[in-house]
């Protein structure tokens, strides 16, 4: 499917050219709707529930994949791409952006990660708001998340190879749009952080305050095919970076599988 958005599901378009004057609007609100929020949020949260319990096969396979990729995950910092929004599109836009969601508060969750940046164009500060209100509480108790572990192993905070450098960075940006892959990962190949390279496609100022240097051998990606791209693109990336890049595919997801199908967790060494 051909969509210029950034967030490749079927559904409504948004436009590339109306991304910045749309991303504006999370500042213009005059406030959110409480009740939309609380209403979303405790949605999303059931939704979590449900996830933990009907699609134990698609986490595990998922927290286990990452486990042999991951060489850190204290200090990993997740960065989720071209999500969409869980209020302000089409039905199964909506339900796609739930999930997504979902399972990256349920990634924070299990693997415990301090640090979580969340950025889409189309989000409106009735999203940012429900966002917030998700990721600053633990949905996950000890114990599903020990379940979840047990059979892992996490990789030490203190890898000698990864000693004194940058965290890892784990790129999670399921349906992204091939522009959007291509911009983010040109920019990590070359130390950018990719939450100013996402706001940069959007017209925004970046804040350099925040930025970290990072580099492909310490990124994980779950998005789509890399390599697919590349077969259609030969230039899509350079070769330096396909050459030793492995894909994993996701199992499938039952609860939509709309929201990961044809979804990859890609690694470059």
């Amino acid at each position: 499917m051909k969509d210029d958005g950034w967030t490749l599901v079927s559904g409504k378009r948004v436009s590339r050219n109306k991304v910045s004057s749309h991303f504006g609007s999370l500042h213009s609100c005059a406030g959110a709707d409480d009740t939309t929020i609380q209403k979303s949020v405790s949605r999303i949260e059931n939704m979590i529930t449900g996830t933990l319990n009907s699609s134990q096969k698609f986490i595990k396979h998922l927290v286990k994949t990452l486990n042999g990729r991951l060489r850190i995950t204290n200090g990993t910092r997740l960065v989720a791409l071209g999500c969409g929004t869980p209020t302000n599109s089409t039905l199964p836009l909506i339900r796609s952006c739930s999930f997504q969601w979902n399972i990256c508060i349920i990634l924070r969750d299990i693997f415990e990660l301090d640090s979580v940046d969340i950025f889409d164009p189309v989000m409106t500060s009735t999203d940012r708001n429900i966002w917030d209100l998700l990721i600053n509480k633990r949905h996950i108790s000890k114990a599903t998340q020990c379940g979840f572990l047990y059979s892992n192993t996490i990789y030490d905070t203190h890898d000698e190879d990864f000693e004194g450098k940058d965290a890892q960075l784990l790129l999670y940006m399921p349906h992204c749009e091939a522009f959007l892959y291509k911009e983010i990962l040109n920019g990590v190949s070359q130390g950018k952080d990719p939450l100013d390279s996402a706001k940069q496609l959007a017209n925004l100022d970046t804040n350099s305050d925040l930025r970290r240097n990072y580099d492909l051998e310490r990124t994980v990606l779950i998005g789509n095919s890399i390599t697919r791209y590349q077969k259609e693109d030969c230039s899509f990336l350079p070769q330096k970076i396909v050459k030793n890049m492995t894909e994993t595919p996701l199992q499938d997801f039952p609860e939509h599988t709309e929201a990961f199908n044809n979804t990859f967790i890609i690694t470059f060494t």
